[in-house]
């Protein structure tokens, strides 16, 4: 099982997702808030899915089964 951890990033002109090794998984897409970024993460990785997703304090937690 592996963890990945998921954070919003402050960028120039808004927030961008970006991974624990410093990839963006968007594609560096730029949101208007940070619960932008949470809320495609959700929406990206479901808790029911493969990638279990959940919010935490620092971020978005990624479980790989």
């Amino acid at each position: 099982m592996t963890t990945m951890i998921i954070r919003a990033e402050r960028a120039e002109d808004g927030w961008r997702m970006v991974d624990s090794d410093g990839n963006y998984p968007q594609g560096g897409k730029i949101h208007q808030t940070r619960q932008s970024v949470y809320r495609d993460c959700a929406v990206m990785y479901p808790l029911n899915s493969t990638w279990q997703g959940r919010k935490i304090s620092s971020g978005y937690r990624i479980v790989i089964d």
